[in-house]
């Protein structure tokens, strides 16, 4: 059985932040606005991590938006997977 992940729920948190702040810029580089939706209602979501009560929810929000911002060619999504890719995998 693996060993449990433990979450950075600050670097979600600021990273979700990041997402709200940059969404425009997130448009212009490619994200649909069905996406770009998901990504406001998920954002807004994980700003909360700090607070919330379980480590699957704060991973499942960011594996989502994550799949959401992959599919986007741009420069700030591609960073913001990468602060993702922390949040997910903090080990790696």
């Amino acid at each position: 059985m693996a060993a449990p992940v433990s979450v950075d729920r600050e670097r979600a948190a600021i990273t979700a932040r990041s997402i709200l702040a940059n969404v425009d810029v997130l448009e212009g580089e490619g994200l649909a606005a069905g996406s770009r939706d998901a990504v406001l209602e998920e954002a807004g979501q994980l700003t909360g991590a700090v607070e919330a009560p379980e480590d699957a929810a704060v991973l499942a929000l960011a594996r989502s938006i994550r799949e959401r911002l992959t599919a986007v060619p741009g420069r700030t999504a591609a960073v913001l997977v990468a602060w993702l890719d922390d949040v997910l995998e903090p080990d790696a």
